[in-house]
């Protein structure tokens, strides 16, 4: 049967990805910070806020959903949950409830008083700084296959990208997983990044990488109140044993095989000649590039596919992926 969610889904995402492209922040030292990004730091300092205000009656996991949904005001067309996401954006404006009053004052705050968080004082200032660092770390992958964009997508970027993908997955699809934990583990699932650099399967050993980023979350985990939260979020997804920590995983490496087919419908790469490096000249990849693919998206279907097999829904967006 015709799966027309994942088209819808495609849709949505390549709509969404336009506030990767609107920069709505210029510090001093002249970064220039994107929508999506203030967004994904926004919601960081809600989810530090809510590890140390464990008695309030704020609803911090809507607080998150609602400021994500604020940046996609205008881009939900056809999603089967357009009304119901787009009633939270309306409490947001109207200010109707106090998650809606939290959502705006801590993006606007994020936007307008950016300088507060340049020179932290607390925990939720001092947690977004070091995921400053994500702004400065382009996702690796699109430069070993030559990416020619004046503006690769940086981490940040593909953590938004990330929680694209779960809203419209919640939106779309019937799953029984808990998207406000999957919104909260896909937040964190790069904290490691924050000290150790951005590193592929081809740097070092998946055992290595790990090992490291662990040692990093403690790190951080432990300047924050209840930290042992953040831990125990990033352990459970990078084990995969729990549906939300497998879903939040898979959506993870989707994201990715999404924006190399959406940089190759761009003119981004130039597949005849793709830089030589650690991941181009694996003996593997140039087998699949000699024998199999014939471009650089190709490469990543043929490598990722059976990555998507156990859930079917991210098997079929793969697939839609493929012929977008």
């Amino acid at each position: 049967m015709e799966d027309k969610g994942t088209k819808k889904l495609l849709d949505f995402y390549t709509r969404a990805r336009e506030n990767k492209n609107e920069i709505v922040l210029r510090t001093e030292d002249g970064r220039e910070f994107s929508k999506a990004e203030m967004v994904v730091l926004a919601c960081m300092a809600v989810f530090v806020r809510s590890l140390e205000d464990k008695d309030s009656n704020i609803d911090y996991d809507k607080v998150i959903k609602t400021i994500i949904l604020n940046s996609l005001d205008g881009k939900l067309d056809g999603l089967k949950k357009q009304t119901e996401f787009e009633e939270l954006i309306r409490e947001s404006k109207e200010l109707e409830t106090e998650e809606g009053f939290g959502a705006k004052t801590v993006y606007d705050r994020m936007l307008n008083g950016f300088k507060s968080y340049l020179n932290p004082i607390y925990p939720e200032e001092q947690f977004v700084f070091r995921n400053l660092k994500l702004h400065d770390t382009t996702r690796k992958g699109h430069i070993y296959w030559g990416n020619k964009s004046n503006r690769v997508e940086n981490v940040l970027e593909h953590i938004y990208g990330c929680l694209v993908l779960a809203t419209g997955l919640e939106s779309e699809y019937n799953y029984c997983v808990d998207f406000n934990k999957m919104r909260r583990m896909l937040l964190i699932h790069e904290t490691g990044e924050i000290i150790e650099k951005d590193e592929t399967a081809w740097d070092i050993s998946a055992k290595e990488r790990h090992e490291r980023e662990r040692r990093a979350v403690i790190k951080i985990a432990s300047t924050l109140p209840n930290g042992k939260e953040l831990v125990d979020l990033w352990d459970e997804f990078e084990a995969k044993v729990s549906l939300v920590s497998e879903f939040s995983y898979l959506t993870d490496k989707e994201q990715y095989d999404i924006e190399v087919k959406l940089n190759e419908k761009e003119g981004l790469y130039d597949y005849p000649n793709v830089p030589q490096n650690i991941v181009t000249t694996d003996p593997e990849i140039m087998r699949i590039m000699r024998e199999e693919a014939q471009s650089v998206f190709d490469v990543h279907y043929l490598t990722d596919k059976d990555k998507y097999s156990r859930v079917p829904v991210f098997r079929r967006l793969l697939e839609e992926t493929k012929n977008y």
